[in-house]
């Protein structure tokens, strides 16, 4: 696809790099936050079609172009956010490119100790055996930028943190994070 263009999306991912090392947004990020961004230049409503770039999947050392899981989800949540304020996708030649990019983060917790007690004669009671008990927690970032095709330059964008749970939430909690983000929004003010 000629219209993608890899350098935007490094950006992207070195914007995300600062962000994190900043402190602006943590690797274990807060519930449910939410931060969009609109370009002072040129208003989002000025454009009626869109085309998609691949999404990109961050998680460790890895960048997946397409992740079979979240990129459908994705692809449709974002749609219907942007179709239901008027905008059109078309296969080529949109005159925005959507960018989207997930990072994922798993930390694993410790919830505590499982003692059992055995017991001897001589010594009484005794700890025979013990187990920790942890969960693994899995939070994620998912941005969303909308950039000009012919310049290049960005329009509206942003992020919402916890977008990309543990299996099987997957469908409703992106969902939920993408009306989040679009909550943020700019309103047409050109009707």
């Amino acid at each position: 696809m000629s219209f993608v263009k890899p350098h935007l999306f490094e950006h992207a991912l070195f914007g995300a790099a600062l962000l994190l090392a900043l402190g602006v947004v943590s690797a274990e990020p807060a519930l449910g936050k939410v931060m969009a961004h609109a370009a002072k230049e040129r208003s989002v409503w000025m454009y009626k079609t869109y085309t998609w770039a691949p999404t990109r999947m961050v998680s460790g050392n890895d960048v997946v172009e397409d992740d079979p899981l979240y990129s459908p989800l994705i692809r449709a949540a974002v749609n219907r956010e942007l179709q239901s304020r008027g905008f059109t996708e078309v296969k080529e030649g949109g005159e925005m490119t959507v960018f989207t990019a997930g990072l994922a983060t798993k930390s694993a917790q410790l919830e505590g100790f499982l003692m059992m007690w055995g017991m001897n004669w001589w010594w009484g009671y005794y700890p025979t055996a013990v187990q920790a008990v942890q969960r693994e927690n899995v939070r994620g970032l998912l941005f969303i930028n909308l950039v000009e095709t012919k310049s290049e330059q960005p329009i509206w964008g942003g992020y919402a943190t916890d977008a990309l749970p543990r299996k099987g939430a997957e469908y409703k909690t992106v969902d939920k994070a993408t009306g989040k983000l679009f909550s943020k929004f700019p309103k047409n003010k050109l009707q």
